[in-house]
């Protein structure tokens, strides 16, 4: 026991894992703790989602989209214009069904906006499918996409695991950034 009300539950399998019991949670992605255990259930549901997906004859991969600032670096900005070229984007592809969740990183006093999205699809996207792509994904977003820049595609393998971890990370870096401007003002 931790003092009267808190302890630690070690586990009774052999996961090695421990956890914290009499413990109040928040359930906020910004917070470490909650973060981390909402994402580990994330990251099972997205598994469950391609795994069902897969038994029914689907094809999935992941889709990473990223789009280059208009705004001058306004965050919210930035959060928009790529929101609205994502819905141009999915509008008319052929697909089954797709998971998103949106990233934001900084390099160099700039904003990366961009989007995982695992594609469901009836067939495997081939080489010139993928093309195809970069190309909606430039018509979206008004500016030249490539396959090394704006789109990339890879398997799902680690998909789940990858953009459930992105989530609290993304909350909170966006949580972070935003008090650093209402700092600023």
């Amino acid at each position: 026991p931790l003092g009267s009300l808190a302890s630690i539950k070690r586990p009774r399998n052999k996961s090695g894992s421990a956890s914290f019991g009499g413990v109040a949670t928040c359930k906020r992605w910004t917070c470490p703790t909650c973060g981390c255990s909402k994402s580990k259930l994330v990251a099972q549901e997205i598994k469950q989602a391609i795994k069902q997906a897969k038994s029914e004859a689907y094809h999935s991969c992941m889709l990473t989209l990223t789009q280059s600032s208009k705004s001058h670096n306004i965050l919210k900005d930035d959060i928009q214009e790529h929101n609205r070229s994502i819905q141009k984007f999915l509008k008319n592809i052929k697909k089954v069904g797709y998971i998103k969740s949106l990233g934001v990183t900084q390099s160099n006093h700039k904003w990366h906006v961009h989007s995982h999205i695992i594609l469901m699809t009836v067939q495997k996207l081939k080489k010139e499918d993928i093309a195809k792509l970069a190309t909606k994904w430039s018509k979206a977003t008004g500016s030249k996409a490539s396959l090394e820049h704006g789109l990339k595609v890879t398997g799902c393998d680690h998909a789940a695991h990858y953009i459930a971890n992105q989530i609290p990370k993304t909350a909170r870096q966006l949580l972070e950034m935003y008090q650093a401007s209402e700092d600023s003002l």
